[in-house]
């Protein structure tokens, strides 16, 4: 399935655990198609 980038353009989301596996792939996607992604990540 391929989404048009200017359906996220203009657009945030947050993606949790960002920093790896798949909420980076995910998060690297969203902004891919020119979306603010936010970060959910934790540090311990």
């Amino acid at each position: 399935m391929t989404v048009s980038s200017a359906a996220f353009t203009g657009k945030a989301v947050f993606v949790t655990r960002a920093g790896s596996g798949i909420g980076r792939t995910t998060a690297v996607a969203f902004a891919t198609s020119h979306a603010l992604v936010v970060d959910g990540g934790q540090t311990v």
